[in-house]
């Protein structure tokens, strides 16, 4: 396999990213589908870091169906820690904690009709047209407001008050100073997922990696 270099960042001869220093990513392993399998990420918090471990998981159609997500807590320097593959992670636990386990619920369409953390309904989306809103644990029902692109720029809830929102710059990154409690939502730009361990949108057969 070869692999080259290009603005920070590294692809295999396939033209996939392998390494992404802009975003702090490495390790991105793909499946034969060019579908990200596992990726290392590394969060600065001050002068100190975090290094997260990300696992994915597909159907027959490339949907996801779950993402785990674990901890570095081991006493290595991170940046001289390889990420195991993915058979391996739940051999060391004392190296990787699991801090967040999603699975995913579609229909017989491939939309994601329910989202469960760690085996609890998070929420049910709510379909029309597109992916409209959703009913949380509790019963509320949440709305989106979105864009010209498909973007989520608010979340309000059945009484029309605003929960979240967000502006976002031409690659997609939310705007500094322009969020409001955007975790409201796990649909950013253009309506995919964000992913907030590696700051990718997932696009239901593939990744949206930012160039920024």
């Amino acid at each position: 396999m070869i692999n080259f270099d290009l603005f920070n960042k590294t692809y295999d001869s396939n033209g996939n990213m392998i390494t992404d220093e802009v975003n702090r990513n490495r390790d991105i392993e793909y499946d034969h589908r060019n579908l990200i399998k596992q990726i290392t990420h590394k969060e600065i918090i001050f002068e100190d870091s975090l290094l997260y471990a990300s696992y994915y998981y597909y159907d027959e159609a490339g949907n996801r169906i779950r993402k785990k997500v674990y901890k570095y807590i081991g006493i290595q320097t991170r940046d001289s820690v390889e990420t195991p593959d993915i058979e391996s992670i739940g051999d060391s636990p004392s190296a990787w904690l699991l801090i967040n386990d999603e699975v995913y619920s579609r229909d017989l369409s491939g939309k994601e009709v329910a989202l469960y953390v760690n085996g609890n309904l998070m929420q049910n989306n709510i379909w029309g047209l597109g992916n409209e809103g959703y009913i949380t644990s509790s019963g509320a029902l949440n709305f989106y407001l979105k864009d010209h692109l498909g973007s989520v720029r608010a979340v309000i809830d059945e009484n029309n008050s605003v929960i979240s929102s967000q502006d976002y710059d031409a690659w997609g990154y939310i705007m500094q100073g322009r969020e409001y409690h955007s975790d409201g939502s796990v649909y950013k730009f253009t309506g995919k997922e964000r992913d907030p361990e590696s700051e990718y949108d997932f696009a239901v057969v593939g990744v949206f990696k930012k160039f920024a």
